[in-house]
């Protein structure tokens, strides 16, 4: 049995501008992902939080578990050409899926990695990372590389699409952030078309958006070098606002943020594709600022963290 552990990822700046080819922030932090790979003698098996699918074959169409089974089928035909011996595959996560935390990512990453081990492939972390990206793009239709590479190389990252790279921030030690998560009406697949949506119909409107959002992240990334808080947390709620002017924020969650603020929060913004899921907040909860996204969110509030770490280790295979 290989064991292969990929942390999950906040989105502090620039997230679906990044799909268009500005830059973006991400950092990998320290809840992750969990998947166990095991030979078995016949047929597919997988367990997670979304329950038990069994398979016969990697190429059925409608599966439950659709990165698990993307990723064993990306492996299949770019590092085998051939498909993947039967297998179990056991997935254990800390957050719900679809809550903004990069948890598909996370998982098509931890399952490659785990199969690489397996395999004796010795993929290197950019070969996950890339093949990671092929996976999420296969099922989302549109996907940034952000999540993958953040997932596999850890601690924080600047996402250059322009330039076709990935630049590990080096000189920012600590970061204190917290949580709050939050149930979604619509999937990742749904938000990102309903960007596109407004991209072609309002082209030259939304490209003057993503040119504010991108300069925000190149301002936040001074910020965090120069450990400026008071500009950064300014930033994250400048950066929600053009969010919610792109159609991936809602009412509640435009509240809810605008509460934090008035309580004292630093800086708060949604992070990942929106309508909820992973709301990231600068520095640690308070008990009051807690209370109060229970009481806006109500039925759609899940939980929050009051403290988060930034994970530097980045995708972990053991046996």
């Amino acid at each position: 049995m290989v064991t292969a552990r990929a942390p999950l990822v906040v989105k502090l700046f620039g997230e679906h501008a990044v799909v268009y080819g500005y830059h973006a922030i991400a950092g990998a932090i320290n809840l992750k992902i969990i998947a166990r790979v095991e030979l078995q003698s016949q047929g597919y098996l997988i367990e997670s939080n979304l329950g038990v699918e069994r398979l016969e074959s990697l190429w059925t169409e409608k599966v439950k578990h659709k990165y698990v089974v993307k990723a064993l089928q990306v492996f299949s035909q770019d590092v085998l050409g051939r498909d993947v011996d039967p297998v179990k595959i056991t997935i254990r996560s800390p957050a719900p899926p679809s809550c903004g935390l990069a948890t598909s990512a996370a998982v098509s990453v931890a399952v490659i990695s785990a199969l690489s081990k397996l395999y004796n492939a010795g993929l290197s972390k950019t070969e996950i990372a890339r093949m990671g990206h092929k996976v999420e793009t296969l099922v989302q239709g549109r996907a940034s590389p952000m999540d993958t590479y953040t997932s596999t190389l850890g601690g924080l990252v600047l996402v250059c699409p322009q330039e076709n790279r990935l630049v590990k921030i080096q000189d920012v030690e600590r970061l204190d952030l917290s949580i709050v998560l939050a149930r979604r009406a619509r999937s990742t697949r749904e938000l990102v078309h309903t960007v596109y949506r407004i991209y072609s119909r309002y082209r030259e409107i939304v490209e003057k958006i993503f040119i504010l959002i991108d300069t925000i992240c190149l301002e936040a990334l001074e910020a965090l070098r120069r450990r400026d808080t008071e500009k950064l947390g300014m930033l994250m709620y400048t950066n929600h606002m053009l969010l919610s002017s792109l159609g991936v924020s809602n009412a509640l969650i435009d509240y809810l943020i605008s509460c934090l603020r008035e309580r004292g929060a630093r800086g708060a913004k949604l992070s990942g594709a929106g309508d909820g899921g992973t709301i990231v907040v600068l520095g640690r909860l308070t008990r009051e600022i807690e209370q109060t996204a229970r009481e806006v969110l109500r039925e759609r509030y899940v939980s929050a963290m009051r403290h988060i770490d930034v994970d530097n280790q980045g995708v972990e295979v053991r046996d």
